[in-house]
């Protein structure tokens, strides 16, 4: 399940362990609202990125069929 408390249970976890993520500069997600809100709370200091191929799906979607190349 891909809710908010199991991401930061599944985050919290490494932390506790000591994986601070210090070194850490850039985490790419799939923009998943459930991942985002815990992300911030245990790596504030992490930029974010939403993944290119998820970005690049939502925009085929919004391009007419007859103006997209083969294979979209």
């Amino acid at each position: 399940m891909e809710d908010i408390k199991s991401w930061q249970g599944f985050l919290a976890d490494p932390k506790d362990r000591g994986v601070l993520g210090k070194s850490l500069k850039l985490i790419i997600t799939d923009g998943n609202p459930g991942l985002l809100k815990p992300l911030k709370a245990i790596y504030p200091f992490v930029k974010g990125q939403g993944g290119l191929a998820h970005k690049m799906g939502n925009m085929a979607v919004k391009i007419r069929k007859m103006n997209r190349a083969h294979g979209l």
